[in-house]
């Protein structure tokens, strides 16, 4: 056991390195990339957390001296912001794609809603967190996604206004006498075409 523990101090201080390294992912282009290895990290932080229970409930049975590990939980706080940070990016980014362009059936307003929520007030969180690190390149980052979620936020209800379960002929009867044209959901409609046809003044 005290061979894999040793190995296993290695492990947790290479992947300390590589936290403390972590800013050096400051291209808001490879979001995909970046969360990819975020999430790496995140799962390696949880199995460390097991791991070290592992070992401390085994130095417990055989009465060792329990060792320390609570630093994999500090580093778990570090980086917590950072995951958040690339993972929301990263989602945002591929949500805004399939929202704007799904066929209209598909799309999941009430998702969008909640995702676009948490987003940024978790977003608010690393922007705090950044910053009061002076952490600067990271903290554009985290404040250029935020800032594109809340663009998009203003059109969330007209989104889920038009997704309703309840809508009917004469709903989007009301809406087209709104625009002044007629509106129905049918082959090629989307998100993306309804903002064209500046339904936003239907929620006005």
């Amino acid at each position: 056991m005290v061979l894999d523990q040793e190995e296993f101090k290695e492990n947790i201080e290479n992947l300390e390195r590589t936290i403390l390294g972590f800013h050096q992912h400051n291209k808001l282009a490879h979001h995909e990339e970046t969360a990819k290895i975020a999430i790496s990290v995140d799962d390696q932080l949880k199995d460390f957390v097991d791991k070290s229970r592992q070992f401390n409930n085994n130095e417990s049975l055989f009465k060792m001296d329990i060792t320390d590990y609570t630093k994999i939980n500090t580093m778990q706080r570090e980086f917590q912001n950072y995951y958040n940070l690339w993972t929301y990016a990263d989602n945002w980014y591929k949500n805004i794609e399939t929202w704007m362009n799904c066929e209209w059936e598909s799309l999941d307003a009430e998702e969008a809603e909640r995702f676009v929520d948490d987003a940024l007030r978790t977003l608010t969180q690393a922007i705090r967190f950044f910053s009061q690190r002076e952490i600067t390149p990271i903290l554009k980052i985290a404040e250029k996604v935020k800032a594109d979620i809340e663009e998009f936020k203003p059109k969330v209800p007209l989104m889920v206004a038009m997704r309703k379960k309840g809508m009917t002929e004469r709903h989007w009867e009301q809406i087209s006498k709104a625009v002044g044209f007629e509106v129905k959901p049918g082959e090629g409609f989307n998100f993306k075409a309804a903002l064209e046809m500046d339904l936003m003044k239907a929620v006005d």
